[in-house]
């Protein structure tokens, strides 16, 4: 097994942890500083391992091993996005290496509008 496969499996240990928590025991400002630090970590997962995943299955030409004529078709079927999600997620995972290095660099960082607030 690679370390990028181990690693998602730690990962996904890791969110099935969460789904035992009791969210109501925490303080407001807690609830605040939590919500606030996981979107950061969502935008991060989003930045390092999605968004290079679907550069590279693009790359690749995976859609076409699973007869779907394009990724965008791909990402509808294989994790029942929304076309137009779908059509974002693409141009922003492709934009990131050419257009927006610094917003690639943001996302890989945590940053977020939430950011400003601390």
């Amino acid at each position: 097994m690679s370390n990028a496969v181990a690693l998602v499996e730690q990962f996904s240990a890791l969110l099935d942890l969460c789904g035992g928590v009791d969210w109501s025991a925490l303080s407001d400002s807690e609830v605040d500083e939590v919500l606030v630090r996981g979107f950061r970590q969502v935008g991060r997962f989003t930045g390092t391992v999605l968004l290079p995943l679907v550069r590279e299955a693009e790359a690749r030409g995976l859609a076409s091993a699973h007869d779907a004529p394009d990724m965008r078709a791909w990402l509808q079927g294989s994790v029942n996005m929304r076309p137009a999600e779908a059509g974002r997620l693409l141009r922003l995972a492709t934009a990131l290496d050419s257009d927006l290095p610094k917003t690639a660099a943001a996302l890989a960082d945590g940053a977020s509008a939430s950011t400003t607030r601390r």
